[in-house]
């Protein structure tokens, strides 16, 4: 008998709860979760699953995926 979630399942519920999908303006050159290197273009970003430890420079560093609908305007 299995109780309570699995560890993806924690993850995931985790990840929509503290690291959700944001819509953003790639004004400079990002790389997506599938190794493409885009810009000026929208794209979905969150903060990386380190970010919540340490801080990259003067930011946090950022997930990055491509997104298949533009923002309501």
């Amino acid at each position: 008998m299995i109780f309570g979630l699995s560890h993806s399942q924690k993850r995931e519920k985790f990840n929509a709860q503290y690291r959700p999908w944001h819509r953003w303006f790639a004004w400079y050159p990002v790389w997506l979760e599938d190794g493409r290197l885009v810009w000026l273009q929208w794209v979905d970003r969150r903060a990386s699953h380190d970010a919540t430890y340490y801080v990259v420079g003067l930011g946090v560093s950022f997930e990055y995926r491509e997104c298949f609908t533009l923002p309501q305007t």
